[in-house]
């Protein structure tokens, strides 16, 4: 076999040998063949030269060994705040360049990855999203390590419109130790960053990464593929299906799952349901797949490392009125005749029964997103729960605009006790209303699960009420660990205000079953991780 490196690209010659082709075409190295000039090829990057050292170690030349070529670590002792796991995290990842970390959440993956960045001492970018940058990475780094120089990269680039702004900004891009930045932000800007000289990259809320052919995650594979460390964190880093881990374990290691994600999927799955629209994980090659998955990641969970108090679910049945409940089966009975027995992609079905939550909550959003209201008994079933919580601080999460703004105006005769924070509200204000309830200045905290549902600590508070929920198990578990993480001393308490025998109940057992999924992927990581 020949082996060159010009131009960025690996070049490899070698006589036809169907073993060896499969070894390096698309669904083994990724690399492609040039028919006018005989030989394949193949960007060059870091993945790419690891894989490729992996697969024909005696022919990679020396190029690729000293890209992939870890450097050592001077003087780093591990920092004395740290838990146990967070310390052998960290020792993990001084021989470990590119690694998902998928902890539970609560469990100090923000202080994990300060740790990682003291360690390394190179200039870091972190990827997460907005929700979490002042109140999570910024709010961390001030209070365990103030040395570090840490920005706010989405703060300082919509600042950045004046003259005088653009040079602050470029002055802190160029002078930061870490930046941190949204995904949406990222996804713009990817370019522009790509020269400033990054040379780690933390994603934080790696689920974020679980669509392959979304546009942000095809930017983070281009970025990661320049560097050398890479660490994910999340919690839940696949909430629906196993196919949602493929472009996180690409951007660590390209050869594990192949280069290719119909490869992949085709591999590691048999399509199932009406019409073949669903995949799911061939049996037989469960274990080829858990065995790959552990190579490059670990798992630890919540209960195995922290001594937390006791979590209370308490399910809360809402009987609507009999006006309520006909105008409920009324459109049930619609929705039901609009599926009826077409072909109809499982994503549009799950639109059209998923507006029967508005029903449950007492109203209904026409064609011309008029609010048709068909009672109140969820917000009376909400108002005497508050009551009898009393005076303790509760987190109430909603789902629809109309949901919270019916519950702030039952509490307007009290104003000066809530705070709303969900997709209506600018993110300076998002950003004041946390603080103001970590600091106990106001009782109530109304907010939707994906507006501040990551990598927040609200731990002084322990209760929460889940008006409604949608189907996501990640939104719902990410949102649940906002009160039951590090530092909770009080049992925890959560209450789901759900009407029997309607969607909320089959919302109910859709989470239970998207758990089961989750549940099993990571015991088995688990076993095999740390």
């Amino acid at each position: 076999m020949q082996v060159q490196i010009t131009d960025n690209k690996v070049l490899c010659k070698f006589p036809y040998n169907p073993i060896l082709i499969n070894q390096v075409n698309k669904e083994g190295l990724g690399m492609r063949w040039n028919k006018a000039r005989k030989f394949w090829h193949h960007d060059l990057t870091i993945p790419f030269a690891k894989a490729f050292i992996n697969e024909f170690p005696d022919e990679a030349p020396e190029e690729l060994h000293e890209i992939v070529k870890i450097p050592d670590v001077q003087n780093w002792e591990s920092s004395p705040y740290l838990m146990q796991h967070q310390k052998e995290g960290a020792e993990f990842a001084l021989t470990h360049p590119r690694h998902g970390f998928f902890w539970d959440t609560g469990t100090g993956k923000t202080i994990h990855g300060l740790e990682i960045y003291k360690q390394k001492g190179v200039k870091t970018l972190v990827v997460c999203p907005l929700s979490i940058i002042e109140n999570a990475w910024i709010e961390d780094a001030e209070k365990f390590c103030p040395e570090i120089n840490i920005i706010n990269l989405w703060d300082l680039k919509r600042k950045s419109t004046s003259r005088s702004g653009k040079m602050r900004y470029q002055k802190a891009l160029e002078s930061c130790d870490i930046a941190v930045i949204n995904f949406d932000r990222f996804r713009i800007m990817r370019k522009e960053l790509q020269d400033v000289g990054f040379k780690m990259l933390i994603i934080d809320e790696s689920s974020k990464m679980k669509n392959s052919k979304a546009k942000t995650t095809k930017e983070l594979i281009k970025f990661a593929d320049t560097i050398l460390f890479v660490y994910l964190f999340s919690g839940t880093p696949a909430p629906n299906s196993e196919l949602e881990y493929y472009s996180q374990v690409r951007i660590l290691d390209q050869s594990i799952l192949s280069s290719s994600f119909y490869a992949f999927r085709n591999r590691y799955f048999i399509q199932k349901g009406f019409g073949g629209f669903t995949w799911e994980m061939n049996p037989e090659m469960r274990q080829d797949f858990l065995n790959k998955l552990a190579t490059v990641s670990s798992v630890i969970r919540k209960h195995d490392v922290l001594d937390l108090p006791e979590k209370t679910i308490n399910i809360r049945q809402v009987f609507l009125s009999k006006a309520e409940m006909s105008a409920y089966r009324e459109m049930e009975k619609h929705m039901l005749l609009e599926i009826g027995d077409s072909e109809v992609l499982a994503a549009n079905a799950a639109v059209k029964v998923m507006k029967l939550r508005e029903g449950t909550s007492g109203f209904f959003i026409d064609e011309d997103g008029e609010v048709i209201s068909t009672g109140i008994s969820k917000l009376e079933e909400l108002t005497e729960l508050l009551e009898e919580i009393g005076k303790h601080q509760v987190v109430i999460w909603t789902n629809f605009h109309h949901e919270a703004e019916s519950i702030c105006t039952i509490l307007q005769g009290q104003a000066e006790t809530f705070a709303r924070a969900d997709g209506t509200i600018n993110q300076d204000k998002k950003n004041q209303a946390i603080k103001d309830f970590k600091a106990g200045n106001v009782q109530y905290l109304i907010g939707h699960p994906a507006s501040i549902g990551h990598g927040i600590t609200l731990t002084n508070c322990s209760y929460m009420i889940y008006f409604s929920l949608s189907y996501s198990y990640e939104l719902q578990s990410q949102s649940q660990d906002r009160i039951y993480r590090k530092g909770q001393h009080n049992a925890c308490s959560y209450y789901y205000l759900v009407v029997p025998g309607t969607i909320d109940m089959a919302i109910v057992r859709a989470l239970k079953s998207k758990k089961k999924i989750t549940e099993e992927v990571f015991n088995y990581i688990k076993g095999r991780g740390l």
